[in-house]
C-alpha cells in the first residue's frame, strides 16, 4: 500500500486532498488508489455527516473482519475512520496532530476508541 506521499499531508476538516485531508478524505484517496470507488458527500457541515456516509457505505458495499490486514478499514469511536497498515499499525487524518500520520491501534486512546475492521466486499 503506498501512502507516503501521504503522511505529513496537513488535516483539513472537510479535506479531499490532495495538500489536506480529513479522514473520510484520506480514506477515499486510499482506497481510489486500490482501485475502489468511494463517494461520500462533497459537504461537510459537520463530522457526523462524514462519518454517516462511512457508514452508509459500510451497509451496503463492506463485511466486518475480526482480524486486521493492510488495506482493511479501521473504524473508532466515536466519528473516526482509518486504514491498516499492517496488523498493528494504522494511517489517518488525526486533527489533534494536524496532520495525516501513523500510528498504533493497540495504544491505550485508540485500543479504547476501536469499533470494528471492515473490508471491501468481494476484494480480497
Amino acid at each position: 500500500m503506498i501512502i507516503e506521499d501521504l503522511v505529513g499531508k496537513p488535516y483539513r476538516l472537510g479535506g479531499r486532498g490532495p495538500d489536506a485531508y480529513d479522514c473520510a478524505g484520506l480514506v477515499v484517496e486510499i482506497m481510489r488508489r486500490r482501485g475502489i470507488s468511494i463517494r461520500i458527500p462533497e459537504s461537510t457541515d459537520s463530522r457526523a455527516r462524514n462519518f454517516i456516509a462511512m457508514r452508509t457505505i459500510l451497509a451496503a458495499r463492506w463485511e466486518a473482519v475480526e482480524k486486521p490486514f493492510q488495506g482493511c478499514l479501521v473504524f473508532l469511536k466515536p466519528d473516526h475512520v482509518g486504514v491498516m497498515v499492517n496488523r498493528r499499525q494504522f494511517v489517518h487524518a488525526a486533527e489533534d496532530i494536524g496532520q495525516v500520520c501513523v500510528e498504533y491501534l493497540d495504544s491505550g486512546l485508540w485500543r479504547q476508541r476501536f469499533d470494528g475492521f471492515y473490508e471491501f466486499a468481494g476484494y480480497r
